[in-house]
């Protein structure tokens, strides 16, 4: 019976690993008047839709979304209509809105990529970029799902008569003397696939054309859906540092100024109004990284360790 079970959880974990790709991404904004800009700016504590990080995506409000994974898979009566009553390039189903246009448009139509993909459960990384000239793309960025990469350390492969990797013994191993030996401890920890088989093969390809106008290339249609992983919640995906609002950013500091712990100060910053959810590792390296960038070069030793010390 136990096996029974196994075997059907294992196809469940099988069929929700592989699932559909959806990206919701605006096509209609509306312009936002310079009162209401100032206006939200003093109300707002934290909303995800908007970085404070680029001032561009808060001058907009989305009017009106699409699921652009339907048009990444090629079709060529499609294609030939756009291209001869719309101008569109070959292999391309899909223009994003003018004010993307030109290539200062680029990072923020990447970054409003970045905040769609995280809205549909999964995470966008930046694979490739090519600035220069290629046919009618000037300038192409290619962009695939977070489990697109793989791990990029050298993994050890395991052994049929051992459930422990290769060269990694057990700690605190006595042997037949009665003697403990110091063992090698090798840790490994992270979310990306360690074979290349594991790849989840969903991407984006995003070109400017000769008309200044960005494009979304069709891709194979095993680019449009997520494999070998799981879809998230939006609401339990964890808030990158660089999305973090000014506000916020200066709660972390007021909490290290006060010698609040990073797990108190990621407590306190999740419980406030809005979607954030930072880890205390995450509040750590922001601390590590603000100390590292007000320390000179001649610093002493000593003053080095109680910065480090307060920052526990």
């Amino acid at each position: 019976m136990d096996a029974i079970h196994f075997e059907n959880l294992q196809e469940l974990c099988t069929n929700c690993s592989d699932w559909k790709g959806s990206l919701f991404f605006p096509i209609n904004y509306q312009k936002k008047e310079v009162d209401e800009i100032i206006k939200e700016n003093e109300e707002r504590k934290f909303d995800p839709d908007c970085y404070d990080s680029d001032e561009h995506v808060c001058e907009y409000k989305i009017l009106e979304t699409t699921d652009i994974c339907p048009l990444l898979l090629p079709s060529s009566g499609h294609v030939a209509v756009l291209r001869k009553h719309h101008g569109f390039p070959p292999s391309s189903r899909f223009r994003f809105h003018s004010r993307f246009d030109g290539p200062d448009g680029k990072e923020v139509l990447v970054a409003e990529l970045k905040r769609c993909a995280r809205l549909s459960g999964f995470e966008l990384s930046t694979k490739k970029k090519r600035e220069k000239p290629l046919g009618h793309r000037l300038i192409s960025v290619n962009l695939g799902c977070h489990y697109s990469v793989t791990y990029r350390g050298k993994p050890k492969p395991f052994t049929d008569d051992n459930v422990t990797q290769d060269g990694v013994k057990t700690q605190g191993v006595k042997d037949n003397n009665h003697i403990q030996h110091h063992s090698q401890y090798n840790k490994r920890s992270t979310k990306r696939p360690i074979d290349c088989n594991r790849k989840c093969q969903f991407g984006l390809l995003i070109f400017l054309h000769k008309d200044q106008h960005w494009y979304l290339s069709t891709q194979k249609s095993e680019n449009s859906v997520h494999r070998h992983h799981f879809q998230q919640d939006p609401d339990q995906m964890p808030t990158r540092l660089q999305h973090l609002s000014k506000q916020e950013l200066e709660l972390l500091n007021q909490c290290s100024s006060v010698l609040i712990s990073p797990t108190d100060a990621s407590n306190l910053l999740n419980k406030m109004p809005g979607k954030c959810r930072i880890s205390p590792s995450q509040v750590r390296y922001l601390r590590t990284k603000q100390l590292a960038s007000h320390l000179s070069a001649d610093a002493s030793t000593a003053t080095r360790l109680i910065d480090s010390l307060k920052l526990r």
